[in-house]
């Protein structure tokens, strides 16, 4: 009689031992999926808005191409091929 009762309290006391592992698994895939939903929610809220040529239509000083590339342009570089060969300077 002994034996028995030892053992219902023991499968009763490992029961209870796994039920808040069981709970901290099920909480950890739930705090996954919430952050993963935000971080989600805030890298598409920055692509919304994006700035339209409209928005600086008011702006001043207005920008002229022709008169901001008016007279010499300089420019410098070096070109490589796939290699990393230089091929113009």
């Amino acid at each position: 009689m002994l034996s028995t009762a030892h053992a219902i309290a023991q499968t009763m006391t490992q029961g209870i031992a796994q039920a808040p592992r069981h709970c901290l698994r099920h909480s950890r895939n739930t705090m996954a999926a919430v952050c993963v939903v935000a971080l989600t929610s805030l890298g598409l809220s920055g692509c919304a808005s994006a700035p339209k040529p409209s928005d600086y239509a008011q702006e001043t000083p207005k920008l002229d191409l022709k008169t901001y590339f008016n007279g010499t342009i300089d420019a410098w570089g070096v070109v490589h091929d796939r290699s990393g060969k230089v091929i113009k300077r």
